[in-house]
């Protein structure tokens, strides 16, 4: 048995406009929760990786984090054995990439090298974080509604 549905004009219309609101009120309330304040303060908080040319073994690893998480201002360092990257993060403005590598060379005496990310991957970050974007004027107006 088949049913024949005929979509007409005035009702795809309305389909689209139903759905478009939808999406609209969707980002609405997506953009309010995003924005909202918390209790972590992640704004003022850098990320920085340290590649290793090899795979750590398990001796290697409790050393290289030892040695980054013993540095006075390192907040938080995790360590990814098999992909040969460890990540660590740090308040804004009080350290640097560059001291941490120098620091976790002198500390370790691993083989490593500090992760700098290419031009274009810098140019393509968050456009939240760009206050002239479209983007970022957009969700700051949503926000401030409230």
């Amino acid at each position: 048995m088949h049913i024949e549905m005929k979509l007409t004009l005035p009702k795809l219309i309305k389909r689209l406009t139903l759905a478009g609101a939808a999406m609209v009120l969707l980002l609405f309330v997506h953009i309010l929760w995003v924005t909202q304040p918390s209790d972590a303060h992640h704004a003022d908080i850098q990320l920085g990786r340290i590649d290793f040319p090899a795979a750590l073994d398990a001796g290697q690893a409790g050393i290289a984090l030892s040695a980054l998480r013993g540095m006075d201002g390192i907040q938080t360092a995790r360590l990814n054995r098999d992909s040969t990257s460890m990540v660590f993060a740090y308040p804004t403005g009080r350290l640097t990439h560059e001291a941490v590598a120098a620091h976790f060379g002198q500390s370790s005496r691993i083989a490593h090298s500090l992760f700098v990310p290419p031009p274009t991957a810098a140019a393509a970050g968050c456009p939240v974080l760009n206050k002239r974007s479209v983007l970022y004027r957009v969700s700051m107006y949503i926000h401030n509604l409230l």
